[in-house]
């Protein structure tokens, strides 16, 4: 295996980091009680179907976080599928911020211009023989 390439590690970190931040606020959301859930939206008069949704969404967030995990990785580890998945992402990322812009709004500018330079960056030599692509 060639050497890790720096911003792989720091991509492969950061995505790590963000992993065990969304498994974090996954778990915070399963164990939040309902009266802390009452307290929180202020409608007392559906405080059951409203815990349940949160329960639900912290259950998603917490496999997603996992998911992210495993992703973050293969990043690290310079896994061939991780190349793919990055790949993948940072292209929907792209085409997604690219239509909000068309759309009029400002805001994805910075995402649109940070995922095609992670693309041109994922297709660089090094990084492409890093992953074994």
């Amino acid at each position: 295996m060639s050497d890790r390439p720096l911003l792989v590690a720091l991509i492969g970190i950061i995505t790590v980091i963000a992993a065990v931040i969304m498994i974090a606020i996954g778990v915070m959301f399963v164990l939040m009680t309902p009266e802390k859930w009452a307290d929180f939206v202020l409608n007392y008069e559906s405080i059951t179907f409203g815990y349940d949704i949160v329960t639900s969404l912290g259950i998603l967030i917490i496999v997603i976080g996992l998911i992210t995990l495993l992703i973050g990785t293969a990043i690290w580890n310079g896994w061939t599928v991780a190349w793919y998945i990055a790949l993948i992402i940072y292209l929907m990322f792209a085409v997604f911020s690219f239509l909000s812009i068309v759309g009029g709004s400002k805001e994805p500018i910075l995402s649109f211009l940070i995922a095609i330079v992670i693309l041109f960056y994922l297709t660089r030599p090094k990084v492409k023989a890093f992953f074994k692509v």
